[in-house]
């Protein structure tokens, strides 16, 4: 199998065995997945019984066997940008007539109402007899925040069941659905389907957040999902009538567009839109100043509009700068810093972003070439760039500078004239101060032309935003230390203790080695808070060395440990498409392996491998087990993908809430 450069390899049919006995394997695609699902460019496998696990027609050891791969080319951006975690911003159950006030379930969405929000059991609760829920952020969304993704979902007896994900950069919640922007989606013919995103009909069908693909009548008609709006009062019977409780969903069942009228779709219990959004904590607006540089202010200690939440805007309006004092927290020992966003907006608009790996950094250190994770310019990671830092080069501050000469060569991609900056070239005395210019095409742009400002390829924009993703711990368990007055880690989680919750007296605050454990209170009222997401973390010398994190919307303490949660992982091969021996917190219960994510646990300690486990049991199990004295400890695959559980002895564990 082979992809193109900036692709993944998705697997979604296959067949192994003899069509004439006939026999075959159960679920090819799994193991294939497993081998090869998520590889970048190329996979090799060659079809035999022992790749496969057995034979499938041992009844008929003469039997030809045969086989086949189905895959298609994945853009690499859905698995670096798209990935979560996701923030839920509006939720309809099946069945549910809108709240009083509202015609339908349209007039709710495109209102600047919210409704149900704060209510925790509205928002975590995905079944039929849920509540309707709207977040106040759908309404700020493209004025007073920004989404890198925005996802529709659709669930059914508490899983999600199908989704797509839609580019949401410079966006907002009027003109977000729109099939140029699909970047994935389980539905693998989405993007070359025909396919017509319809945010509202605007009949009497009342069909609304539709993906449609034919229609040659309602017999025929084909598409992926729909949902029919409460009181619509025409459609087409069998499957768009209006004798069903409204309103309802519709998914397709088979990994592409169904024709409607047939029985491969599914009713959801709900429907639900998803942002990928971010935390601002820092804005400048052009040609407002403060007192002192902006870099100084980004430096120092001092806030401004702190807590002022008309502040908080992508906008101009109001002429506003803000600094949260959330900026000072950012090295303190158990702040989880992620990633950090810096975006130029113009109108609402956003117009160039770069997103930076902020883990182990502090406040001015993640603004560095080597923590670029990607951007909305195509070779922004790859060039080699002169100048990236808050700094940047003496003359412009925020800088992403390629190469820089003379005026008339520099090049590059973001950059701020703040108002005590040198004037050097034409472009650093374009008008009032501050004020931040970027290229406006995909890659780096020179930012003067001849002896002027080239303002039609270098334009400035409206406002600067910082923004962060971090997370909370409510888990910390350190080697060497124990985990009293618990009999171990899995005891620690399952049981309702509180550990050290306002206690740092022994560092427990801290993600160093041989510090007190510490366990949230969180942790026991689970369903009492929105949860987004869970995050396992494997801490080495204070600096992360692996993670997996898993989507949590709707779970308990003990359910959102699942693969099929996974939302992305520092192992390459770890996702929610592959099929593993044990994924759970309870994990192998017998031998005291907890929090356990085993590839394949085989048949004697030499062939087990996977990616990380929790180790309890003082005596006896494999060599892997006994690699440290001290229990409980945990070991993790130091390579980017599963291996043999060998010799990867883990300092510290870290669940964490966001």
């Amino acid at each position: 199998m082979v992809c193109p450069p900036g692709f993944y390899i998705h697997i979604y049919e296959a067949y192994y065995g003899s069509e004439s006995v006939p026999c075959s394997i159960s679920d090819p695609v799994s193991t294939l997945r497993t081998a090869c699902h998520g590889a970048t460019e190329t996979c090799n496998v060659i079809f035999s019984d022992t790749f496969f696990g057995g034979d499938p027609c041992s009844s008929d050891p003469s039997a030809v066997k045969s086989g086949y791969i189905i895959y298609n080319c994945a853009r690499s951006k859905t698995l670096d940008e798209a990935r979560g975690p996701w923030r839920l911003v509006f939720k309809v159950p099946s069945g549910t007539s809108p709240p009083a006030g509202y015609n339908d379930i349209m007039a709710l969405y495109t209102s600047s109402d919210a409704y149900n929000e704060g209510n925790t059991a509205a928002m975590v609760d995905f079944s039929a007899g849920g509540s309707i829920y709207k977040s106040s952020i759908l309404n700020q969304w493209g004025s007073n925040l920004t989404a890198t993704a925005a996802k529709v979902s659709f669930f059914k007896s508490g899983q999600e069941q199908a989704y797509v994900v839609f580019d949401a950069s410079g966006k907002g919640k009027d003109d977000w659905f729109d099939q140029t922007r699909i970047i994935d989606s389980n539905w693998i013919d989405i993007e070359t389907g025909n396919t017509t995103c319809e945010i509202n009909s605007g009949d009497n069908y009342k069909r609304v957040f539709q993906i449609k693909s034919d229609y040659t009548g309602c017999s025929n008609e084909t598409g992926w999902f729909m949902m029919k709006d409460y009181g619509a009062t025409e459609g087409c019977s069998g499957w768009d009538t209006v004798a069903t409780t409204m309103p309802y969903m519709y998914y397709s069942t088979t990994g592409l567009r169904t024709q409607w009228s047939s029985a491969d779709k599914e009713l959801a219990d709900s429907f639900a839109i998803f942002l990928m959004d971010w935390h601002m904590v820092f804005k400048v607006v052009a040609e407002v100043q403060t007192d002192g540089s902006l870099e100084t202010i980004w430096t120092g200690s001092s806030s401004i509009n702190d807590g002022l939440d008309s502040a908080i805007s992508v906008t101009n309006s109001p002429n506003s700068n803000y600094k949260s004092s959330v900026v000072e927290t950012w090295s303190e020992d158990f702040t989880f810093m992620d990633m950090v966003k810096y975006a130029y907006f113009t109108g609402g608009v956003e117009k160039a972003w770069i997103v930076f790996d902020g883990r182990g950094t502090s406040k001015t250190s993640w603004f560095a070439d080597s923590k670029i994770l990607f951007s909305s310019y195509s070779d922004i990671q790859t060039a080699g760039k002169g100048t990236v830092s808050i700094t940047g080069d003496g003359i412009r501050s925020f800088a992403t500078i390629l190469s820089y000469s003379d005026c008339a060569s520099l090049t590059g991609w973001m950059m701020m004239s703040d108002y005590s900056s040198s004037t050097t070239c034409t472009f650093d005395n374009a008008g009032t101060k501050p004020y931040f210019i970027y290229s406006s095409t995909e890659t780096y742009g020179l930012p003067q032309s001849a002896s002027s400002w080239d303002s039609t390829n270098f334009p400035k924009a409206d406002v600067l935003g910082i923004f962060i993703n971090g997370w909370f711990p409510v888990l910390k368990v350190s080697k060497e230390f124990g985990v009293s007055p618990a009999s171990g880690i899995y005891d620690l989680w399952n049981n309702t203790y509180t550990v050290n919750e306002y206690n740092d007296s022994l560092n427990a605050f801290s993600f160093a080695a041989n510090t007190m454990p510490y366990k949230s209170s969180i942790v026991d009222f689970w369903t009492n808070y929105y949860i987004k997401a869970a995050r396992v973390s494997f801490i080495v010398s204070g600096t992360e060395q692996a993670y997996v994190v898993f989507d949590a919307h709707g779970t308990t303490k003990m359910s959102w440990f699942s693969c099929d949660r996974i939302l992305y992982s520092s192992w390459t091969d770890l996702n929610n498409e592959g099929t593993q021996d044990y994924c759970s917190i309870q994990g192998n219960e017998p031998y005291k392996q907890h929090f356990l994510m085993e590839s394949s646990y085989g048949t004697s300690c030499a062939t087990n491998s996977g990616w990380f486990s929790v180790v309890e049991r003082t005596s006896g199990g494999c060599s892997w087990e006994q690699k440290d004295s001290t229990f409980p400890h945990v070991v993790y695959s130091d390579t980017t993908t599963a291996e043999l559980n060998t010799g990867s002895i883990y300092i510290l564990m870290n669940g964490e809430y966001y």
